[in-house]
């Protein structure tokens, strides 16, 4: 089934969008969002590639009009069935078949919004990668929630862990409570284990932050903030961490 999606996806795209121009984008836009979820690379250039044929039985039709109507299995075999015998009677009706000539009307069918998929959409969190030898797992700051001292709570946009690359985080000192927002494009711990070797070693530090978790208690917490995709360049990172420092206001991005 989740090989067929991206086919789907694209074939919609391709029948609903006519602009040339707006087409091409919108599928580039689609193919990154399909590669950002993980699905397989070849998988989804075949279906960007693919040229899609308009269905037979819709070349004859000038037009096609959809009837959206959210699916509900309780209500199908009585209302919609009535629905299905009132356009059969407007397009064959003596007096009103001339109106629906070359068009043809159909029933478009959209999944009810549930309160599952609802609590579904917002079910993200950071957790421990639990790996045996991860140093960042002590002091990493675990939840559905992003809280930091005296800052708005936030939620994180994916669920992260001591391993998630390309992402945007903050060091939050346990002495003082004063934050540092930094960017990665390797995983977060490699990430924070040179903060902690430079932490250790301060004559080695390159960064402020640094050099002031040495001086004020040599602890910190590790906050994930936000995840800019799999596919996010340098650029993107950095106008993303910008963001964050214009949000939090941090202290400690400073120079030495």
């Amino acid at each position: 089934m989740k090989r067929n999606i991206p086919y789907i996806l694209f074939k919609r795209l391709d029948d609903i969008v006519s602009n040339p121009i707006r087409k091409k984008f919108r599928k580039e836009e689609l193919k990154q969002r399909l590669l950002d979820h993980y699905y397989p690379k070849k998988l989804v250039i075949d279906a960007y590639m693919k040229k899609y044929t308009i269905n037979n039985d819709t070349k004859s039709c000038d037009r096609v009009y959809a009837l959206p109507l959210t699916y509900n299995s309780s209500i199908q075999s009585k209302t919609y069935n009535n629905i299905r015998a009132s356009i059969h009677n407007l397009t064959n009706h003596t007096n009103t078949k001339d109106i629906f000539q070359n068009k043809r009307l159909v029933i478009a069918y959209k999944r009810n919004y549930s309160l599952l998929s609802f609590l579904k959409q917002y079910n993200f969190y950071i957790n421990k990668c639990n790996e045996p030898r991860c140093k960042t797992c002590p002091i990493i700051q675990c939840g559905p929630l992003i809280k930091l001292p005296g800052r708005k709570v936030i939620k994180p946009n994916i669920s992260m862990n001591c391993k998630t690359e390309h992402t945007i985080y903050c060091l939050l000192c346990t002495g003082c409570e004063k934050i540092y927002i930094g960017r990665t494009n390797i995983p977060l711990r490699q990430r924070i284990t040179l903060h902690r070797q430079q932490t250790l070693n301060p004559q080695y530090a390159i960064l402020y932050a640094n050099k002031h978790f040495h001086s004020c208690n040599t602890n910190f917490k590790v906050v994930p903030l936000f995840y800019a995709g799999a596919h996010s360049t340098t650029s993107m990172l950095n106008f993303i961490e910008s963001y964050f420092i214009r949000l939090f206001i941090p202290e400690l991005n400073s120079s030495l």
